[in-house]
């Protein structure tokens, strides 16, 4: 009987660990990419603002505002959680056709998220 009630315990910690964690995860991050766009010699600073309004279960849905004059505004994304590790991409949309849509492998560090954009430029957020 003891072992069950331990093994119970241990199991509702996992649930609420992993609830506390995906709850922690929403919220406003902001980074930026250096590219550099076509005709252009040198490259120029994109600020961008990643809102991830939602986590259920390994869902993750929210928004990607980019500030620049090309592909600038705000998309729909969506990804998945799986642990540590976040891949988010921003929906197809009829600016894809510009090279538009973005992707994102990220690692959760703290209130950081870094890895790479689907490029791979390397890319940082902060919350």
């Amino acid at each position: 009987m003891r072992v069950l009630s331990i093994a119970l315990a241990m199991t509702l910690y996992g649930v609420i660990s992993a609830a506390s964690a995906q709850q922690a995860l929403t919220g406003k991050y902001s980074g930026h990419l250096e590219v550099t766009p076509p005709g252009m010699a040198s490259p120029v600073r994109v600020a961008l603002e990643l809102n991830i309004a939602a986590v259920n279960g390994n869902t993750v849905t929210g928004t990607l505002l980019r500030h620049a004059r090309v592909c600038g505004g705000t998309q729909p994304i969506t990804g998945t959680l799986n642990g540590e590790k976040l891949r988010v991409a921003t929906a197809k949309t009829e600016s894809q056709v510009l090279g538009c849509q973005m992707a994102f492998d990220l690692t959760i560090t703290g209130a950081k998220l870094i890895g790479v954009t689907g490029t791979g430029s390397p890319i940082e957020f902060t919350k």
